[in-house]
């Protein structure tokens, strides 16, 4: 997949029951929760019944602030401003 991709390519490219949706009251938060969970599930299936987790996309995330927690792999925010906003003019 790129970041170019339309939404359709998407998800003709999912696994059709893993695919999640959140309703539009819902808040960014709570669907950012709900694939949160899913992931813990997964790993969990995995730890306990051998099942490897499958449809999961390495989307390159990273945390960005100015202050680190301990134990978090993360980069400060001129790091971010230089690298996280796509192609520069």
């Amino acid at each position: 997949m790129k970041f170019s991709d339309t939404t359709e390519l998407v998800l003709k490219s999912k696994h059709q029951e893993r695919v999640l949706s959140v309703t539009p009251d819902h808040s960014v938060y709570e669907a950012i929760e709900k694939m949160a969970e899913e992931g813990v599930n997964a790993v969990s299936d995995y730890a306990k019944k051998g099942v490897k987790p499958t449809g999961f996309v390495d989307t390159g995330a990273m945390l960005i602030t100015d202050k680190p927690v301990k134990g978090m792999t993360s980069k400060d925010t001129t790091w971010g401003l230089q690298n996280c906003w796509g192609n520069k003019p």
